[in-house]
């Protein structure tokens, strides 16, 4: 196993989801304080625009990703 996400990957992680409606962003949802997700890929389960941005990481990567 590669360890690497592909577009039908059955992954688990941690997430937050902030927006930022002023100078400061105010979060939405967040995993962080408790268990992570695990979401599959390609099956509507995550907006199209992050599964493309988690396509490729490595296990253990760390990333910060801001979307429209």
């Amino acid at each position: 196993m590669s360890g690497k996400i592909n577009p039908d990957s059955l992954v688990t992680l941690h997430y937050r989801m902030a927006v930022n409606e002023t100078e400061r962003a105010q979060v939405r949802v967040s995993t962080f304080e408790s268990r992570p997700a695990t979401l599959q890929l390609g099956k509507g389960e995550l907006a199209p625009a992050l599964e493309i941005c988690l396509v490729g990481l490595s296990e253990g990567d760390r990333e910060v990703f801001q979307l429209e």
